[in-house]
């Protein structure tokens, strides 16, 4: 850190941070170099580590930068408000180079104090840092990569797609920039891959600046990525409206390749249809596309991209009896005093398991208060009252900041009172749907007080 701020009071705020920026993303390139694609290992993770704290490092030093010594008190307001909006043009530098590394959350987390630094500063809405700063919050805001119906207008058409469809007549990888949406592409929605037993190795995918879009090669069946073999998935092989898309390890020959394409409903087969959409072979009738609503997931408790709810007291300690079944009635609006004035909803169409219970789940985001949920708080759970009183609930069971929120429950009338459910709340959902509603209006899940809603 010591270094970092020596470079920054000799280069200036800038080209100090340019310069170290440039050499975190050298550092980055080698390690994504190294790695092998199909599998995670302990170095793998400790390198990803380093390139975060060094990150950190950079983020620290803006923050403590100070450009300037003891000075007239009549020109101290002046001196910090300058050094207020060099702070937000280092943090922009360090949110825009991060983002080539798809460090999403800390280039969210760089604008965002960018912008209350320039705040700081009284500088005008209509400056061009302002402008700029606010344009950059835009290309961070990640929106899910999911199924939609193929005439959606949030249906994502692919710039070279007619490229991409000569298949392996193409010899080289190609870019997925959107033609679509100009200026943005299909990306990973994290830098690494998740883990899980059930479902191994996986990376959500994402809408983000076309300068990060992940480069491809098709063969008329796989979307592979070209830095690791990686193929392109609908998750869990759920062909329905509504279900996200992600990247898992692909076939390493053959034999392999036709086990793959015969594997979970055949979710990891695409076409290349002429008008430049992608779709499932199995479901032509659905391309890829977007939710224009934000989603929800954890973050940092203290992240300023947080959810602080409104009517948060009425939610811990309701008007009625807390005993009653009916206490809070039709239940508590959750609106956003952090994002007013939007409130939390369901932001896709029902996702069912097709299993006997009928179990189903929505994904949650935000939007009008119009469509808000309206929940109780009884026993860790948060019970959603307008929608068939469907829980909150994790979209995997890790208690990790990037982790979805869905709502669960079942198309079965009055599921909840089932004898059934009502074990399997105790035993299989608690790790999904036990949150504690805290009293500065966020929500947390309930063994991990460090991480909320947002």
């Amino acid at each position: 850190r010591d270094f970092i701020a020596c470079r920054l009071q000799a280069l200036g705020m800038e080209d100090g941070v340019q310069r170290h920026m440039r050499e975190i993303e050298l550092l980055h390139s080698a390690v994504v170099e190294t790695r092998s694609g199909n599998t995670m290992d302990k170095k793998q993770t400790i390198d990803g580590y380093n390139v975060m704290c060094l990150v950190n490092s950079v983020v620290y030093a803006i923050v403590s930068f100070e450009s300037l010594g003891a000075c007239m008190d009549s020109t101290q307001m002046i001196i910090i408000q300058l050094e207020n909006a060099l702070k937000a043009r280092g943090l922009l530098k360090v949110g825009t180079a991060v983002q080539r590394l798809h460090l999403w959350n800390i280039a969210m987390d760089c604008f965002s104090k960018a912008l209350q630094y320039l705040k700081f500063a009284a500088l005008p809405s209509t400056h061009p840092d302002m402008v700029r700063t606010r344009a950059c919050i835009e290309t961070a805001m990640l929106h899910p990569v999911r199924l939609v119906v193929r005439d959606s207008p949030d249906r994502l058409v692919l710039k070279y797609g007619a490229i991409l469809k000569t298949g392996t007549g193409c010899p080289f990888a190609v870019p997925l920039e959107l033609i679509s949406h100009p200026g943005y592409g299909i990306v990973p929605m994290n830098p690494d891959s998740d883990f899980m037993a059930s479902r191994g190795l996986f990376t959500f995918l994402g809408i983000g600046t076309s300068e990060s879009s992940m480069e491809v090669k098709y063969d008329g069946d796989f979307i592979t990525r070209a830095t690791d073999g990686f193929v392109m998935n609908v998750s869990a092989g759920w062909l329905s409206e509504g279900v996200a898309m992600a990247v898992i390890p692909g076939p390493n020959n053959e034999q392999e390749r036709r086990k793959h394409l015969k594997m979970t409903n055949g979710s990891r087969k695409f076409l290349i249809n002429n008008d430049g959409t992608v779709s499932p072979t199995n479901s032509p009738d659905l391309v890829l596309g977007i939710s224009k609503n934000p989603s929800l997931y954890l973050v940092d408790r203290y992240s300023p991209n947080r959810a602080i709810f409104k009517n948060v007291d009425q939610i811990i300690n309701p008007a009625n009896d807390e005993s009653s079944e009916n206490s809070n009635g039709d239940g508590i609006r959750l609106e956003l005093q952090s994002h007013a004035p939007y409130g939390i909803v369901p932001i896709t169409k029902p996702v069912a398991f097709g299993d006997k219970l009928q179990i189903s789940f929505r994904t949650l985001g935000l939007g009008s208060v119009e469509d808000v949920l309206q929940v109780i708080y009884r026993n860790n759970k948060i019970i959603v009252r307008n929608y068939d009183n469907y829980l909150l609930a994790l979209h995997f069971p890790g208690k990790f900041a990037g982790n979805g929120i869905n709502m669960v429950g079942s198309t079965i009338p009055n599921w909840e009172e089932r004898w059934f459910f009502k074990i399997w709340n105790r035993i299989v959902f608690k790790k999904y749907t036990d949150f504690a509603v805290n009293d500065d209006g966020t929500i947390s899940p309930l063994d991990a007080p460090h991480l909320a809603l947002g």
